[in-house]
């Protein structure tokens, strides 16, 4: 009899064990946050380090961002959506050690660029660890074509005034 209360008490203290760790526990903690890439916007050309938010027609758009894992060779990327017409193109490149800062551009951008806004999100990873992710924006600008009409109206009037004064010239002397 006495082993089967002994037997009992032990069931009793490990359910109470066990109820007490999952009560007095509390919630799961939460996720790790993402991890995230602190420096990263547009620049003007590869190798500049110079911000610059709007591009203008014939200019190409250089994405600049560091390398959080820079004592690795890493793998990194980015996706470049043109935010009104939904065109999305691909840039990889992997990145040998110690290469801090990286720059990607689009090889087709003369193909692709569309005035508007753009978004650029880029990432970084090494095989031994995290992904880390960034994103960016910019703003093409459109081409400025003046209008034929204006043009001739411009080119008739200079020419208009250009003689009128050599005539007086010629005529004065």
């Amino acid at each position: 009899m006495n082993k089967k209360i002994l037997m009992v008490l032990m069931i009793f203290s490990f359910l109470m064990t066990f109820a007490a760790n999952s009560v007095l526990a509390g919630p799961p903690p939460p996720p790790p946050p993402t991890p995230k890439i602190d420096v990263i916007y547009m620049v003007g050309s590869e190798g500049s380090t110079i911000q610059k938010d709007t591009f203008g027609w014939n200019e190409t758009p250089w994405l600049y961002f560091e390398n959080i894992l820079y004592l690795y060779s890493t793998e990194t990327w980015s996706v470049w959506k043109d935010i009104d017409g939904g065109t999305a193109q691909l840039v990889y490149k992997t990145v040998p050690a110690n290469t801090i800062g990286v720059w990607h551009s689009l090889s087709t951008w003369d193909s692709v660029k569309a005035s508007g806004e753009w978004e650029i999100e880029a990432s970084v990873k090494n095989p031994n660890s995290s992904t880390f992710h960034g994103t960016t924006s910019f703003t093409v600008t459109p081409l400025v074509v003046p209008e034929p009409i204006s043009s001739i109206l411009f080119l008739t009037g200079g020419t208009t005034l250009v003689l009128r004064s050599y005539r007086k010239k010629k005529q004065g002397a």
